[in-house]
């Protein structure tokens, strides 16, 4: 599965490796990586382009595990905050 540009092994590690979750309707959760995770990432030996690029993903998983959608958040500002918004 490969959603909108980001390959399956990039959606694989923010899986893994997310740990931010927010509510985004219904029973979806938005799952990122936190800079903490990142940097965590980036010691166990990830590449530092990989954890900049998985920074900057976001991926929309039911309640049963399905991703329904992976993005690339590209702006820091109005436009992604939904997604990085904690409650």
């Amino acid at each position: 599965m490969r959603q909108r540009g980001v390959p399956d092994a990039m959606l694989g590690a923010l899986l893994a490796w997310g740990d931010t979750e927010v509510p985004v309707g219904s029973s979806d959760v938005a799952i990122t990586a936190s800079q903490s995770a990142l940097r965590e990432m980036a010691h166990q030996g990830v590449s530092k382009d990989w954890c900049r690029k998985i920074g900057r993903l976001v991926a929309v998983v039911t309640d049963d595990g399905v991703v329904r959608t992976c993005a690339v958040i590209w702006n820091s500002g109005r436009d992604g905050r939904r997604y990085r918004r904690r409650f």
